[in-house]
C-alpha cells in the first residue's frame, strides 16, 4: 500500500518474498516492512507529496561497502547503533537503514551489529 502511495508501484508488479520484523518508528507508529522483487523495467513515479525523489541502490553496494558512519540511536532506554551509509551523496540513516540491516543480516548473513557498538565506530 505505501509502495503505491509513494511511488506508484503497483501490487501487481511485485513478487512478495515476506516480511521482516516489525519496528517502530519515533513517532511510535509500527511499520512492518515486505521484501519483494520486482521487475527492472517497472517506472517507478516518486509522489511529490510523500518524497523528493527515488534512490535506486544496489543491494551489493551494502554488502561491499562499509558504512560512512554509525548513529546511535536511543530508543525505549536502550541505545542502538545503526550503520549510516553514503550514496552518491545521500545518506541512507535510521528507520530506513535499520530495516536494510535487517534485510542483509538476514538474506545474507551480513553480520552487521546493530545493538551494541561496532568496532567500526
Amino acid at each position: 500500500r505505501e509502495a503505491e502511495e509513494e511511488v506508484d508501484l503497483k501490487p501487481a508488479d511485485v513478487n512478495i518474498i515476506g516480511p521482516l520484523g516489525a519496528v517502530l518508528s519515533k513517532h511510535k507508529l509500527q511499520v512492518t516492512p515486505y521484501v519483494g522483487i520486482i521487475p527492472h523495467d517497472v517506472v517507478l513515479t516518486p509522489n511529490l507529496d510523500e518524497l523528493d525523489r527515488i534512490h535506486r541502490v544496489p543491494l551489493s553496494f551494502f554488502l561491499e561497502k562499509p558504512p560512512h558512519h554509525t548513529d546511535a540511536i536511543p530508543f525505549r532506554g536502550k541505545t542502538h547503533y545503526v550503520p549510516a551509509y553514503m550514496y552518491e551523496g545521500d545518506i541512507i540513516w535510521g528507520l530506513t537503514a535499520y530495516m536494510l540491516v535487517e534485510l542483509l543480516n538476514v538474506g545474507f548473513d551480513a553480520e552487521i551489529p546493530i545493538k551494541n557498538r561496532p568496532e567500526y565506530s
